[in-house]
């Protein structure tokens, strides 16, 4: 049983299943779980919704809710939540570029950071100043957070809701022990080397062979290329998902919407060895946005998550391989696009197809 508030206060139990929490070391955590709105929990369900707050009893911890998605079940509605901690409220407050300049120290920032929030902060060790060539600011408190204080000071962290505790290192060595029998179940071992095949075959360039260019490099746009789906294979497009002008939609569409819901994985990979050209939330519609190019062709995702400064794992100028982690779905979709028109078509997008290429021949979805 979870617990629900809505934004003007009203609290009610809320009766889930499927209830899930996602923490890693130096990101925000996550709360999943699904809901079946019957009789017993339509008053829960009915706060579901922007800026609601779910209270897990057990840790006390608070997570807000970023994403909601139902579908009909016989006679009652199938809700599936997805929850980021309160830690996110951090999104909520923008710093000014410059705000402090040359050699801080750790303190100095978090007061810039947490000013006028509900937030706490505990230094538990001892951090050398950072000296801020370039100024501390110009963006979200949380992604300041993360990926500038953090990797600058060298530091870890956790969140207590709106406590922040920060360490040189979360934990302690060998502080935890497993007991066979006592508190682990038999540790069981199975290995199957009945597929373990080598198959060696030489592609060397034949020495007879006449080439015009021997620095001709290969065309990347190449259908029967390295292209490998985003999220997987594993799903089915909806009505209206389809690249162009698809009944059920009521517009062109510029790309392919993988549904979260529809047996696709939540997590995001480079469909191909590429350059990040950007990463951002330049439109209102976006969600998250990443761009990556290879040989003469632009690939974007895009409507990933509300929170994708927590959500995405590439930067400007990163190169990847096809398979890299580079972002998480938490959002209802992922909108994936491809182009031959360059950057500022990519990252504009309308709802046409010009400029823009069907991208299931390239990934065989």
């Amino acid at each position: 049983m979870l617990l629900i508030r809505d934004p003007v206060g009203n609290e009610a139990p809320l009766r889930a299943t499927q209830v899930a929490v996602t923490d890693n070391l130096g990101e925000i955590g996550q709360l999943s779980f699904v809901v079946n709105a019957t009789d017993i929990s339509t008053y829960g369900a009915g706060l579901l919704g922007p800026r609601a707050v779910v209270t897990v009893p057990e840790t006390k911890q608070m997570y807000r809710l970023s994403n909601i998605s139902s579908v009909s079940v016989g006679n009652f509605n199938q809700i599936t939540v997805t929850a980021t901690h309160i830690a996110s409220d951090l999104h909520d407050k923008f710093i000014d570029e410059n705000v402090a300049k040359g050699s801080k120290s750790l303190d100095d920032c978090m007061k810039i950071l947490v000013a006028g929030t509900k937030f706490k902060y505990t230094i538990h060790d001892k951090f050398s100043n950072f000296e801020f060539t370039d100024g501390f600011g110009g963006g979200y408190a949380d992604d300041l957070f993360i990926n500038t204080l953090a990797p600058d000071f060298g530091f870890e962290f956790s969140f207590n809701n709106y406590q922040i505790d920060i360490y040189k290192t979360v934990g302690k060595s060998n502080a935890f022990v497993f007991v066979d029998g006592l508190n682990i179940s038999k540790i069981n071992k199975t290995e199957d080397y009945t597929n373990i095949q080598t198959y060696i075959k030489g592609t060397g360039k034949d020495p007879n062979e006449d080439t015009e260019d021997d620095n001709n490099e290969s065309d990347d746009t190449d259908p029967n290329g390295k292209w490998i789906s985003p999220v997987g294979t594993g799903g089915h497009f909806m009505a209206g998902q389809l690249f162009g002008d698809t009944a059920g939609r009521g517009n062109v569409h510029d790309g392919l919407d993988f549904g979260s819901l529809m047996g696709w994985s939540h997590k995001i990979v480079a469909p191909h060895d590429s350059k990040i050209v950007y990463v951002g939330y330049d439109q209102p519609w976006a969600h998250g946005m990443i761009v990556g190019v290879t040989g003469n062709l632009w690939w974007l995702c895009q409507e990933y998550s509300n929170v994708w400064t927590a959500d995405t794992f590439v930067k400007v100028g990163q190169i990847v391989k096809a398979g890299d982690h580079i972002a998480n779905m938490t959002n209802n979709h992922l909108h994936f696009g491809m182009t031959k028109q360059g950057l500022a078509t990519a990252i504009a997008g309308s709802n046409t197809t010009v400029g823009f290429i069907d991208p299931r021949p390239y990934l065989g979805v």
